[in-house]
């Protein structure tokens, strides 16, 4: 993703991971902005990578608790490639503990991708495209 000349690299990561984990958690954007005493709109721009806008300190240990999460996690700068849903974690963990051949795993992978959310599929994907290649040149 290219970051807009307007918005920090700050802002960019946050609102990243304000959204990756609230959506992790199962929890809609409405009731957490409900909870800050803000409207919907002003938590969208939360979320908005394309909007400067910041919530006020004092309500970011109220969204860290609601979404289970350290106000660290929000500013962090976790990489994209680490496991962070459940459904990442069991996927990892059975190819990581498999003998199955190659295709059996890439197979077993697009039956857990079904169960994630668009966002995470894209990892997931791409690393099944390198598997695929590697299948291939075998």
């Amino acid at each position: 993703m290219k970051i807009p000349k307007e918005i920090s690299n700050d802002k960019f990561k946050f609102s990243l991971n304000l959204k990756r984990i609230r959506r992790n958690a199962g929890i809609k954007q409405a009731p957490l902005a409900k909870l800050c005493g803000v409207s919907i709109r002003a938590w969208g721009a939360w979320e908005s990578m394309d909007q400067p806008t910041w919530p006020p300190a004092e309500v970011l240990p109220i969204i860290a608790k609601e979404i289970n999460c350290s106000i660290n996690d929000l500013y962090g700068d976790t990489p994209d490639w680490l496991p962070t849903t459940t459904a990442e974690r069991n996927l990892l963990s059975t190819i990581r503990n498999s003998r199955l051949p190659t295709n059996q795993i890439a197979n077993s992978m697009i039956n857990t991708l079904e169960d994630m959310l668009a966002e995470d599929r894209k990892l997931w994907t791409h690393l099944g495209a390198r598997l695929r290649k590697n299948i291939k040149r075998k």
